[in-house]
């Protein structure tokens, strides 16, 4: 069994509140975003989900977010992040001068077990 967890600025897009299938009072969003390496020249593609309070709405697009989530992966499809604490940075997301934040690549940690043999030297 592994884990995977990530922080970082992201910019989200497209976000859409979804009703949870038991109860209807689980809500949650999910956005569009994208992971970037360190050198920041290439990216990712992935899908936050985040859990929302009762009536509270999702950021609106072009929000600058920093989140601290676990990750998980598909082959088919995009990376999944699930957030354990995303907060958006203060401001109007209209504005011009709005995610001037330093490039600052979201960082990753995995931690797990590696089944095999043991090589000593």
């Amino acid at each position: 069994m592994a884990t995977t967890t990530i922080f970082g600025n992201f910019n989200v897009v497209d976000g859409m509140p979804i009703n949870g299938a038991t109860n209807g009072r689980l809500t949650y969003a999910m956005y569009k975003t994208s992971i970037y390496t360190a050198d920041l020249q290439a990216a990712l593609p992935a899908v936050i989900r985040c859990f929302l309070p009762m009536g509270a709405m999702p950021f609106i697009k072009d929000t600058t977010v920093f989140l601290y989530g676990k990750v998980t992966t598909s082959t088919a499809k995009s990376c999944l992040i699930e957030t354990v604490n995303m907060f958006a940075y203060p401001g109007n997301p209209g504005d011009a001068n709005y995610g001037d934040v330093p490039a600052f690549a979201p960082r990753m940690c995995v931690l797990g077990y590696v089944n095999g043999g043991v090589e000593t030297t």
